[in-house]
């Protein structure tokens, strides 16, 4: 560990990545603890060249869509710039971010012309979108408990600094397992930073020595907090 502590990140090292990079810049150990698991459904895919809009509301579709067909030169309608990188990455050529939630998407597409539109989402978090067909590419399970390094690091000197919780699912699943190991104790000295209202709710019930929310719930407004926050 670093010589000023850890920052728990509760996603995977992938989906993660500029929040590791941050907390080294700073001095800080990142401690990648995803919450929660991808496991890719079976269910055959539609035909893609049947649509003219792709919309993605997380990083996983994407890169699962892509793992699955070749076609790219469908547009793409993202819920925030996080999701939108991830599309681009994965080589789909024209995307559009809301630069936001689920609302801000529901009212780009409301200004947008779609045409016949597809919603590739997960089984378990799903916000309607109207006037697009749906498939489940994945669902989201929850983790069983916490890997030795993170009981570690959480453990009677614990040495992490900054928790950081992505979704109300998985911050209801740090919960969850941070009261069946009791280790409710170790957090007094650890600053939560959450990326939305809903999701430090799923938290809330812990003792943290702080609680933060990012103004808005984005990437970037989670990064700026994150580094005010590993400055004092």
């Amino acid at each position: 560990m670093s010589g000023h502590g850890a920052v728990l990140i509760t996603r995977s090292a992938e989906d993660a990545q500029a929040y590791g990079d941050s907390a080294r810049d700073h001095g800080y150990a990142p401690l990648y603890e995803p919450m929660l698991h991808i496991e890719v459904l079976p269910t055959p895919l539609p035909d893609i060249s049947t649509y003219d809009t792709l919309i993605f509301t997380s990083a996983h579709a994407p890169r699962l869509l892509a793992a699955q067909t070749a076609r790219r030169a469908v547009r793409v309608f993202a819920v925030g710039d996080h999701t939108a990188q991830a599309a681009r990455d994965a080589g789909f050529q024209t995307v559009i971010s809301a630069g936001g939630n689920v609302r801000d998407l529901i009212r780009l597409l409301g200004e947008s012309e779609t045409g016949r539109a597809l919603y590739l989402r997960a089984a378990d978090i799903a916000s309607p979108l109207p006037g697009a067909d749906e498939h489940i590419l994945y669902r989201a399970l929850p983790a069983g408990g916490l890997s030795a390094p993170a009981r570690q690091a959480l453990g009677a000197d614990p040495r992490v600094k900054i928790a950081l919780f992505f979704s109300a699912r998985g911050a209801a699943t740090f919960t969850e397992i941070v009261r069946q190991n009791g280790l409710e104790g170790a957090l007094s000295g650890i600053k939560a930073l959450c990326m939305s209202p809903a999701v430090l709710e799923s938290v809330s019930v812990l003792p943290w020595r702080e609680r933060h929310v990012a103004a808005t719930p984005e990437r970037a407004a989670m990064l700026a907090l994150l580094g005010t926050l590993l400055d004092e």
